[in-house]
């Protein structure tokens, strides 16, 4: 029997669901049936549940008061662990104090702080204003149309909350104090792979045969909120043949760093091996500290750029904004001008219409064309960044560079009228750097930024007064633009011009040591542009444009793609042009160089013509034609297999002309639970070679250890200890191992998320409290989704005191259990208690109340499974038991 027990079990006093049991309807259901199918006798008719029924089934002297639940909904006051619910969307589960409101419905306490916390805005109803965060309020109507409903059979309080009343933040986040640094674990993600390849040798009709192996590794050490991350390479090769043996080996360990979030500034730290940001200045690796903004720790509402809107409203009004048709704001404004400020960020580009409904029906409605960049920031939010150390190169010290200490800033700050300022300053012992620039939304114009680096640098083989002896300013322009009628899009990403005297950080410290002159090749001017047009059904055409020149050498390089992509009836096909040109290469005394090429590509659906028979398999052409009359063809088929498409393969041959040797490949990859596998072998006329590989993902944690798929950034360690073999829902191919220990991943950062297991899975002796458990991961958090796994015999017990069934409401609880996965249950009226996960011996303590004439325990020894009855279902069997 598989079954998800009601995570409130008092709900059980009243409706006793028996699922596959098999037993004689008691006198409580056919009373139930009774009141829900007798007419009212009138529209103001009141159901009576007559008490005495049961109270004639007591022992003399006991009783039972059940007129706190005569009316739906009603239960005693006191406190109650709940499932907070504001404008249907998850909160957080918090334990209230209900009281008894009109009705003996419960109600509960709610301060001001809560309220707030729940992203209400207290600033906009006046009746809260003023008022202290421990203030206690026990109903809503101080807010205009809130509406409270509280479930106490699903323990769930659902508040409902006008969307003008309301931070228009709420919601989209994780509440802070739900934040989950997560548990404990060593992580290490591994890549491994290896060749055999045999080649022909010409004329001595020898062979040369060689293998490789190669193996990539990801460690890294959670504790706390602090993440250690590394990554480590190991190869080796092996050739052997015509009387020659040669082999190689390599080890490399780059980018170790230590890293944590800082929530008090919205930031991270990082110490140890990485890079700086490449907003402001030039990226480059570094040692050292660094920290910087953790965007995600902000609301969609909150990051990127997004335009200002402005308005005014005759009456109370709903204001919608929607962009291609889709609505993606909505909000309620009191009479007069308003200013909506909070848009969640809807591309780069766009036209976002505006429409103001008022309460008497009538709509106005305006359009406002926007363009951002990357960098651009909606008004009041700061993007900063800070760094100090020591410049690497490229991770790891080398004699061909400088390495200098360093330190750095840059801060990128939102501006009123759709304006964002940024900047930032550079200094080490051989090079001092500012930047200062804006960038601006002109709506219908498009979107410019633009910006001017200053430099000074000491340069080793040059003589000059003062401490740096050369300087010079870089100017950067980026420009943007959408035409969303047309359905062009538009990047000059960007035109920079450098003076000779320019260096950035990477140049001054790349210079080679000894040499007599500066290194050479410096960019003085690029050019970067990209067009694309969409014709809807009719496909469409994108243009990439870069030209680039350089200092000290006539060197110029341009580079042109221009493609159109389309589909019909489910087969897709571009065509792409591409072209290199490098005018004269300066000292290399190479003159000029052209590369051109022309390629097609066909990718159809066999599916098309099996009837869906052949669903997922395609077949893949592809032909390419270069400048030198180079002919390349592809014909090739690929697809998937089995559940979840876990199992992929291609196989491909390819041809050309020109002397170009026709070769064959045959690839398959798994998409295991615990790994991934991958072989292939390949074949041409002078040589063939086979290739494998696996990947994915060892987590060590207190629990022990768990295989899996390569390992994410956040991840969750499902623990359902016993329950075995039962799928993740809302993955491919992800189950639990033999011990019930999965990892799910690519969780949502500071965000909820729901881990849910499948409860069609679980085996005929296991059930699960709840099928999902929410998490919140911080960055880089390994969180626990804990399951309360009951796994044993499902025993449907009689119970018998003095000779009489248990008392109806009666809790029997199993004794020995672990705290938060105890096995227990109500007792219903003929003194019957389900319970599941039961071994063969056992404690179950009962009570009706605390004096001890209404207490009693039960050894019990259950019969083994093959003596009960034959017409008893084995899954779940009834079983006499005395309490004492």
């Amino acid at each position: 029997m598989k079954n998800i027990k009601n995570k409130n079990p008092v709900a059980s006093i009243f409706i006793f669901q028996s699922q596959e049991a098999h037993f004689k309807p008691s006198f409580l259901t056919a009373l139930v049936s009774i009141l829900v199918t007798a007419p009212c006798a009138s529209a103001f008719a009141q159901d009576i549940f007559d008490t005495s029924m049961i109270q004639a089934g007591l022992p003399a002297g006991q009783s039972v008061d059940l007129t706190q639940f005569e009316n739906s909904g009603t239960q005693l006051p006191g406190d109650y662990v709940t499932d907070i619910y504001i404008n249907s969307t998850f909160f957080a589960t918090r334990s209230l104090h209900f009281v008894a409101g009109d009705n003996n419905t419960l109600v509960p306490q709610l301060t001001v702080a809560l309220l707030g916390d729940m992203g209400v805005n207290i600033g906009s109803v006046p009746a809260l204003q003023g008022l202290p965060p421990s203030q206690v309020l026990t109903r809503l109507s101080d807010i205009p149309d809130a509406q409270l409903t509280f479930d106490f059979d699903q323990q769930r309080l659902d508040i409902s909350i006008p969307q003008v009343n309301m931070d228009p933040d709420a919601g989209e986040l994780a509440d802070r104090s739900l934040w989950d640094e997560g548990i404990p674990a060593l992580i290490l993600n591994y890549n491994l792979s290896g060749s055999n390849t045999r080649t022909a040798t010409d004329g001595t009709g020898g062979a040369m045969e060689g293998s490789t192996i190669f193996g990539g590794f990801s460690p890294g050490i959670n504790a706390g909120a602090w993440r250690l991350r590394s990554q480590m390479s190991w190869s080796a090769s092996q050739m052997h043949g015509n009387e020659s043996d040669d082999s190689t080996s390599d080890f490399a360990v780059w980018d170790t760093a230590l890293t944590r979030d800082i929530p008090g500034m919205n930031g991270e730290l990082t110490l140890g091996e990485s890079s700086t940001g490449a907003d402001v200045f030039d990226s480059f690796s570094m040692r050292g500290v660094k920290l910087e903004t953790n965007s995600e720790m902000y609301s969609f509402s909150q990051r990127g750029f997004a335009p200002v809107i402005s308005g005014i409203a005759r009456t109370h009004a709903q204001v919608t904004v929607s962009q291609n048709g889709n609505v993606i704001y909505q909000t309620y404004v009191a009479p007069g001008a308003f200013r909506l400020s909070s848009l969640n960020q809807a591309g780069t580009a766009g036209a976002l219409v505006v429409t103001v409904k008022e309460a008497d029906g009538t709509t106005h409605s305006q359009t406002i064309a926007y363009t951002s960049l990357p960098i651009m920031q909606r008004a009041g939010h700061l993007e900063y960044a800070f760094a100090a150390g020591q410049y690497s190169q490229g991770g790891s010290y080398q004699n061909t560079g400088q390495t200098p200490l360093f330190a750095t800033g840059t801060l990128i700050y939102g501006l009123p009228h759709n304006m964002t300022a940024y900047g930032g300053l550079l200094t080490a012992e051989n090079y001092l750097a500012g930047v200062v620039g804006t960038g601006v939304s002109l709506g219908m114009a498009g979107a410019v930024a633009a910006d001017v680096t200053v430099a000074q640098a000491k340069l080793e083989n040059q003589q000059g007064p003062g401490r740096y002896n050369s300087s010079g300013e870089s100017f950067r322009v980026k420009y943007s633009k959408s035409m969303t009628t047309t359905g062009t899009t538009m990047n000059l990403a960007a035109y920079r011009y450098s003076t000779e005297g320019y260096y950035n950080f990477s140049d001054v410290n790349n210079q080679y040591t000894g040499s007599n002159s500066v290194w050479q090749g410096r960019r003085r001017s690029s050019w970067q542009g990209t067009v694309s047009q969409s014709f809807r059904q009719w496909g469409s055409l994108y243009l990439t444009t870069q030209r680039d020149d350089y200092w000290g050498s006539s060197k110029t390089t341009n580079r042109v793609t221009i493609g159109y992509n389309n589909n019909y009836n489910s087969i897709s096909y571009s065509v792409n042009y591409s072209q290199d040109y490098t005018s004269n290469s300066g000292n290399s005394g190479v003159g000029e160089q052209q590369n051109r090429m022309v390629s097609v590509s066909l990718n159809i659906p066999l599916q098309l013509f099996t009837d869906g028979a052949m669903q997922g398999t395609y077949l893949n052409l592809s032909s390419s034609l270069d400048n030198l009359n180079q002919n390349r063809n592809s014909l090739g088929m690929s697809g998937s297999a089995l559940d979840d498409s876990s199992l992929g393969y291609s196989v491909n041959e390819s041809w050309g002309n020109q002397g170009q040797v026709a070769a064959t490949s045959v690839n398959a990859t798994y998409q295991g639970s615990r790994a991934q596998v991958q072989a292939g072998y390949n074949r041409d006329k002078y040589q063939q070679s086979l290739n494998y590989g696996v990947s994915g993902g060892i987590l060590v944690h207190q629990y022990g250890v768990t295989l899996s798929r390569t390992l994410p950034d956040s991840m969750a360690l499902v623990r359902a200890p016993g329950a075995s073999g039962v799928k993740l829902m809302g993955t491919t191919n992800i189950w639990t191992d033999n011990r019930g220990y999965a990892v799910m991943p690519y969780l949502s950062n500071y965000r909820q998320n729901t881990v849910m297991l499948d409860p069609s899975e679980l085996p005929e002796d296991t059930e699960i409290s709840e099928a999902g458990k929410r998490v919140y991961p911080t960055r880089g958090a390994v969180v626990l989704a804990d399951y309360n796994v009951q796994q044993g015999q499902q025993i449907l017990l009689v119970l018998r005191y003095q000779g009489k069934p248990v008392p109806f409401g009666a809790s029997a609880v199993l004794q020995g259990t672990e705290k938060g996965k105890e096995v227990s249950g109500i007792v219903d009226d003929g003194g019957r208690v389900y319970l599941a996960g039961l071994s063969d011996r056992g404690v179950l303590k009962v009570n009706w109340g605390q004096s001890a004439d209404r207490q009693c325990t039960v050894n019990f020894t259950l019969p083994p499974p093959e003596v009960t009855p034959k017409e008893q279902n084995a899954s779940l069997r009834t079983v006499e038991a005395r309490c004492e």
